[in-house]
């Protein structure tokens, strides 16, 4: 066999094992092969007065909740929630992510999460596993929120209880939908 052959057949294999083993890194082994689903519980979360004040601190200063569940109010310094959209969802079609919506996280009991148990949304934050079973995008840091604390989940859980019920009805984005430009996964037949 031709030495230039072997060389670029050997610089194939590599380029092939390189991008099997970069895929999970980039975007993690659940939307490749699904979410991993246990039982769900009755389990609630009593609210405290305490438990909503954290639960705030958490939700619009720490975790993010708001900036991807509202809309941004991109003209303000700090780019807040546009005041009355703080949960309600969005598309992110206009920051060039058109394939990307997020729900209503509201407790508004049609377009919202009203309707979700405590352990659907515990579940949702802790695993990246949706209401109806899914796998969320791995955009939703569900791998940095595995690690809260039950305290803080619950505190969490409570402060989104709280908010203002929102009626804002979003296209439900595939939890394992991948950006519509064909990248490593696609090339294998994998669908993300």
């Amino acid at each position: 066999m031709r030495p230039w052959l072997t060389r670029f057949g050997l610089a194939l294999l590599a380029l092939l094992l390189l991008i099997a083993a970069a895929v999970p890194v980039l975007v993690g082994l659940r939307p490749i092969v699904g979410p991993r689903v246990r039982p769900l519980t009755d389990r609630t979360f009593e609210r405290t007065p305490e438990r909503l004040e954290r639960g705030r601190y958490l939700v619009t200063s720490v975790s993010g909740c708001l900036f991807c569940h509202g809309e941004t109010d991109w003209q303000t310094p700090g780019f807040p929630p546009r005041t009355g959209t703080e949960g309600s969802g969005r598309s992110w079609a206009d920051e060039g992510i058109p394939w990307l919506t997020v729900p209503n996280i509201t407790p508004h009991p049609d377009t919202g999460a009203g309707r979700w148990t405590d352990h659907q949304l515990a579940r949702a934050i802790r695993e990246g596993i949706g209401h109806d079973g899914r796998a969320l995008f791995p955009l939703m840091p569900y791998h940095q929120y595995r690690y809260m604390s039950d305290e803080d989940l619950a505190a969490v859980i409570g402060y989104l209880r709280s908010l203002p019920p929102e009626s804002c009805r979003t296209v439900r984005t595939s939890g394992t939908q991948a950006p519509p430009h064909p990248g490593p996964a696609q090339a294998f037949g994998m669908s993300l």
